[in-house]
């Protein structure tokens, strides 16, 4: 899956919307931030900070926003994109 998203040239583009989405998605799941983070690989306060914008998905890497779709069982990017 992440060389599938990889591929996307479009993707680096629209990455600014995940934070957007990423609550209402990680609820839609009927997970918790700290349930999140674990699946995902990453800190808490990194979940945390990126729904709440103290942490722009901007200033987050690539690899980040794979993790956080591989742990949310996402294929298409644009899903986490969407507000």
């Amino acid at each position: 899956m992440i060389n599938d998203i990889a591929n996307s040239a479009s993707t680096i583009e629209t990455l600014k919307g995940v934070d957007m989405g990423l609550a209402e998605l990680r609820k839609s799941k009927n997970l918790t931030q700290r349930e999140l983070a674990e699946r995902a690989g990453l800190p808490y306060s990194r979940i945390a900070a990126i729904e709440t914008r103290k942490r722009p998905i901007e200033d987050a890497s690539f690899k980040t926003v794979l993790k956080l779709a591989d742990a949310l069982k996402v294929r298409d990017l644009r899903k986490l994109l969407d507000d």
